[in-house]
């Protein structure tokens, strides 16, 4: 029990964000209950030259999007042994979050169509927004499928947009 005790309080204070200062690898844990043959190994993902490292069993719970399919492979570097993405690494942070804890929240200082062209790009849903940002995110989206339709197809949404004026229009005069 004595050698337990020795790295015990590292891999605590691993838990907690702090770095363990040991020259050494931890044993491996006697309740292991994984395969012998099972080995989980680290994504190194290179997102417009900022590095990422999540492990493979993460991306691989989510198997409908970009990173947890074998789509992935196709922007595989095998001379620097990455995938190599070019795409925003600051909205990619908050892609890897979903993949970490299958949420996904809005943030708040960034424009609400790049972030929506990052989700789109890496096959997540709308689904995937977490309640707390869950009505943000429908108006923001509204707002945005209004405005793409409306510039990039002029006038389509012109009745849609007369429809939802006047409805607010008929709505302040009740009241």
């Amino acid at each position: 029990m004595s050698s337990v005790a020795g790295w015990l309080p590292l891999a605590r204070a691993s838990a907690v964000g702090w770095v363990p200062v040991a020259r050494c690898p931890m044993p491996p844990s006697v309740h292991d209950t994984r395969p012998k043959c099972f080995v989980d190994r680290r994504l190194k993902l290179n997102v417009s030259g900022r590095r990422f490292e999540t492990w493979q069993q993460t991306v691989e719970k989510y198997p409908d999007t970009l990173l947890g399919s074998v789509e992935k492979e196709f922007f595989y570097d095998s001379d620097a042994d990455e995938y190599f993405f070019d795409r925003d690494p600051e909205l990619f942070r908050h892609v890897l979050s979903y993949y970490r804890s299958g949420r996904i929240h809005l943030p708040k200082h960034v424009c609400f169509s790049a972030f929506h062209e990052e989700l789109e790009f890496f096959g997540i849903t709308g689904d995937a927004i977490s309640d707390c940002c869950h009505e943000e995110f429908q108006d923001k989206y509204a707002t945005y499928i209004l405005a793409a339709s409306w510039y990039g197809n002029k006038g389509v949404l012109l009745f849609p947009l007369i429809f939802f004026l006047s409805e607010k229009m008929l709505f302040f005069q009740k009241y």
